[in-house]
């Protein structure tokens, strides 16, 4: 299970409105080839209930299919659905407790395979044809994957928990949480190159910018009453700057614009910022957000996705939002909406 969503069970039990089930997609309606336009809702599931599911929302016409991937290979997805990844025609269902990544045809959502033997896969960062990395919850390396294959090639050795990966032409950059640790690894040889122990706890997503910096966002530890932050980072693992946030309310979902030039994250509410700030923003994006959940941006428009997980039990809700802030539209998805891809 993960410790990100332990924290936040506890921290959400006792959220809770009444309970709306979702319509019970019909595949045979779904359009056989799916186009971009649609937006991609992981929903987690509860832990060992095996009721993780994928929602398809597409904001034209606001249409919604919920357990989409259930209606159509007629088989549940596993127990806690963690994250998504695309190459090509594919897309890759990462399923963290069941510790296996289920492979669909991202434009039918045909199951064309299973990739199994992890210990708990967090997220993958596919590289080429023959390579991708998957990272680990519990487990001391980065599984090397051939994506086409659906087999485990090798591995990387790591010092524990690894999370979000991002990459440039030679590089793979993997957060590894538990040490504070950013892993600069070469792509070629497999071989972690540099590391670098950051100022904040609890790393948990990273990007990259228009000018090639990286970004690094920490989510602190509520519970020792530790602050997380925000570090630039340049290439080479050296410390451009460091924002540390004023609480240790808990800060995740770190993204960027298509830009490369504006900030995103959730802390306390939907903030963003400039690449060029010299200080953290002191007001929400998005207002009344401070109990969601999961966050993402369509860099398509700039719409905002947020997630509300209510109970942690009954179906949560998404909320989106234009670019300014201003409610468009909501809408009832599975247990736990956790996070939020586009195409």
């Amino acid at each position: 299970m993960s410790r990100i969503y332990t924290i936040a069970v506890i921290s959400f039990f006792f959220f809770a409105c009444e309970k709306d089930t979702p319509e019970t997609p019909n595949y045979n309606e779904f359009q056989e080839n799916l186009t971009d336009d649609w937006v991609w809702i992981v929903c987690e599931g509860g832990f060992q209930a095996a009721n993780g599911s994928l929602s398809l929302y597409q904001s034209k016409d606001q249409q919604l299919y919920n357990g989409i991937y259930e209606s159509k290979n007629n088989q549940q997805l596993g127990d806690i659905f963690q994250s998504i990844a695309f190459w090509d025609d594919l897309a890759f269902l990462v399923v963290n407790n069941s510790g296996k990544i289920e492979v669909v045809n991202r434009f039918t959502l045909e199951n064309l395979g299973t990739i199994d033997g992890f210990t708990s896969p967090r997220f993958v960062e596919v590289i080429s044809d023959t390579k991708a990395y998957v990272s680990d919850l519990f487990d001391d390396k980065i599984s090397i994957i051939n994506p086409l294959t659906f087999e485990i090639t090798g591995a990387i050795k790591t010092s524990g928990w690894t999370e979000q990966m991002v990459q440039d032409n030679n590089h793979v950059f993997c957060l590894q949480s538990a040490k504070r640790m950013v892993y600069k690894i070469n792509k070629q040889t497999d071989v972690i190159e540099d590391s670098l122990q950051i100022d904040f706890p609890n790393p948990n997503s990273l990007v990259i910018d228009t000018d090639e910096n990286l970004w690094v966002l920490s989510g602190g530890e509520s519970w020792t009453s530790t602050p997380g932050g925000i570090t630039e980072l340049s290439k080479t693992l050296g410390v451009l700057k460091t924002f540390e946030f004023a609480t240790a309310s808990s800060a995740s979902h770190l993204t960027i614009n298509n830009n490369g030039d504006q900030l995103y994250y959730m802390q306390e509410g939907i903030k963003t910022m400039s690449i060029s700030a010299n200080q953290l923003p002191t007001n929400n994006l998005v207002q009344g957000s401070e109990g969601y959940y999961s966050f993402g941006l369509n860099p398509n428009n700039g719409d905002i996705y947020a997630g509300d997980a209510l109970d942690f039990v009954q179906n949560g809700k998404v909320f989106r939002y234009n670019a300014s802030g201003t409610l468009l539209h909501e809408f009832t998805v599975g247990v736990i909406p956790g996070r939020f891809y586009f195409k």
